[in-house]
């Protein structure tokens, strides 16, 4: 089965969060960064924190240039599969919405409800 043809979910991306076995989503692509994870510049810890999950805040929070993002095709193995989420993610009412109809861009917006 080749994962390129298919959209991979989070629970299947979130099946590969070992260092023997390391994807990260970044920008709506998934990537099988295991070979990669000893050789990554910034440390094999910071690929780590994002293995199995969407990394797209922490890969744009790095600075990587276009560059960047044109060698880690070789390691591409899917698209995410369609979704939209909005969820709470904090008591002080920090809403994170994330859509892949496009190549995925997260927001993080705080809002303010007047909640007790």
């Amino acid at each position: 089965m080749s994962q390129l043809s298919e959209g991979i979910t989070l629970g299947q991306l979130a099946e590969h969060k070992t260092l023997q076995s390391l994807w990260i989503a970044v920008h709506g692509y998934v990537y099988d960064l295991t070979t990669f994870s000893s050789d990554h510049p910034g440390g094999i810890e910071a690929l780590e924190s994002c293995a199995g999950i969407d990394g797209t805040e922490s890969y744009d929070y790095a600075g990587h240039s276009d560059s960047n993002m044109e060698k880690m095709q070789q390691y591409r193995v899917g698209r995410l599969a369609e979704r939209t989420v909005l969820s709470i993610t904090s008591p002080q009412h920090r809403i994170s919405l994330i859509s892949n109809s496009e190549p995925l861009r997260s927001r993080t917006l705080d809002m303010h409800f007047g909640w007790a």
